[in-house]
Protein backbone atom coordinates (compact mmCIF):
# COMPACT_ATOMS: atom_id res chain seq x y z
CA UNK A 1 0.00 0.00 0.00
CA UNK A 2 3.41 2.06 0.13
CA UNK A 3 4.33 3.35 -1.86
CA UNK A 4 0.25 4.75 -2.86
CA UNK A 5 -2.21 6.63 -1.74
CA UNK A 6 -1.29 6.62 1.72
CA UNK A 7 -0.40 9.87 3.92
CA UNK A 8 0.85 9.87 7.57
CA UNK A 9 1.55 12.11 9.62
CA UNK A 10 4.07 12.60 11.98
CA UNK A 11 5.63 15.06 14.33
CA UNK A 12 7.50 17.64 12.54
CA UNK A 13 11.28 17.30 12.85
CA UNK A 14 13.32 20.66 13.49
CA UNK A 15 15.04 19.89 9.51
CA UNK A 16 10.75 20.69 7.94
CA UNK A 17 11.07 24.73 7.71
CA UNK A 18 7.51 25.96 9.51
CA UNK A 19 6.90 26.67 5.25
CA UNK A 20 6.41 23.57 4.81
CA UNK A 21 3.80 22.55 7.64
CA UNK A 22 2.41 25.93 7.76
CA UNK A 23 3.34 26.80 11.40
CA UNK A 24 2.18 23.20 12.76
CA UNK A 25 4.06 21.11 14.67
CA UNK A 26 2.95 17.94 12.31
CA UNK A 27 3.76 17.00 8.96
CA UNK A 28 2.33 14.83 6.32
CA UNK A 29 3.96 12.41 4.16
CA UNK A 30 3.02 10.18 1.27
CA UNK A 31 5.64 8.76 -1.08
CA UNK A 32 3.91 8.61 -4.62
CA UNK A 33 3.57 5.31 -6.69
CA UNK A 34 3.64 6.93 -10.25
CA UNK A 35 7.11 5.99 -11.72
CA UNK A 36 7.85 9.33 -13.09
CA UNK A 37 7.25 10.72 -9.69
CA UNK A 38 9.59 8.51 -8.13
CA UNK A 39 12.24 9.28 -10.60
CA UNK A 40 11.95 12.97 -10.23
CA UNK A 41 12.12 12.64 -6.25
CA UNK A 42 15.59 10.41 -6.90
CA UNK A 43 17.10 12.65 -9.36
CA UNK A 44 16.93 15.92 -7.33
CA UNK A 45 17.91 13.48 -4.00
CA UNK A 46 15.91 16.27 -1.98
CA UNK A 47 12.87 15.57 -0.49
CA UNK A 48 9.99 17.35 -2.41
CA UNK A 49 7.08 19.36 -0.55
CA UNK A 50 4.46 19.58 -2.40
CA UNK A 51 0.16 20.10 -1.86
CA UNK A 52 -2.26 18.07 -3.56
CA UNK A 53 -2.73 18.48 -7.59
CA UNK A 54 -6.50 19.98 -6.90
CA UNK A 55 -8.04 22.81 -5.33
CA UNK A 56 -9.54 21.84 -1.97
CA UNK A 57 -12.78 20.24 -2.27
CA UNK A 58 -12.50 19.41 -5.73
CA UNK A 59 -12.35 15.62 -6.99
CA UNK A 60 -8.16 14.35 -7.53
CA UNK A 61 -7.30 14.52 -10.77
CA UNK A 62 -6.78 11.28 -12.86
CA UNK A 63 -5.46 12.98 -15.87
CA UNK A 64 -3.48 16.23 -16.59
CA UNK A 65 -6.71 18.26 -18.06
CA UNK A 66 -8.00 17.68 -14.42
CA UNK A 67 -5.44 19.65 -13.34
CA UNK A 68 -5.63 22.37 -16.06
CA UNK A 69 -9.37 22.75 -15.36
CA UNK A 70 -8.56 23.34 -11.33
CA UNK A 71 -4.87 25.10 -11.07
CA UNK A 72 -4.47 27.06 -14.82
CA UNK A 73 -2.87 30.19 -14.27
CA UNK A 74 -2.08 28.67 -10.57
CA UNK A 75 1.28 26.71 -11.54
CA UNK A 76 4.00 27.14 -13.48
CA UNK A 77 4.27 23.15 -15.43
CA UNK A 78 2.05 20.32 -15.31
CA UNK A 79 4.40 17.14 -16.42
CA UNK A 80 2.05 14.62 -18.01
CA UNK A 81 2.63 11.18 -16.76
CA UNK A 82 -0.49 10.10 -18.64
CA UNK A 83 -3.58 8.58 -16.49
CA UNK A 84 -3.48 7.21 -13.44
CA UNK A 85 -5.84 4.36 -12.05
CA UNK A 86 -6.80 5.58 -8.79
CA UNK A 87 -8.78 8.94 -8.20
CA UNK A 88 -9.80 8.26 -4.64
CA UNK A 89 -8.45 10.90 -1.61
CA UNK A 90 -5.31 9.22 -0.03
CA UNK A 91 -6.32 7.69 3.36
CA UNK A 92 -4.52 9.74 6.07
CA UNK A 93 -3.32 8.90 9.29
CA UNK A 94 -2.15 10.67 11.85
CA UNK A 95 0.74 8.57 14.10
CA UNK A 96 1.39 12.14 16.46
CA UNK A 97 -0.54 10.14 19.60
CA UNK A 98 -0.30 7.19 21.43
CA UNK A 99 -2.70 5.48 18.73
CA UNK A 100 -3.04 5.89 15.13
CA UNK A 101 -6.21 7.40 13.91
CA UNK A 102 -7.57 7.21 10.86
CA UNK A 103 -8.60 11.15 9.92
CA UNK A 104 -9.47 10.43 6.31
CA UNK A 105 -10.78 6.53 4.57
CA UNK A 106 -9.04 6.61 0.55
Amino acid sequence: FWPGPLTMILPKADIVPKSTTGGLDTVAIRMPSHPIAKELIRQSGVYIAAPSANLSGRPSPTKAEHVIEDLSGRIDMIIDGGEVGIGLESTIVDLTGDVPMVLRPG
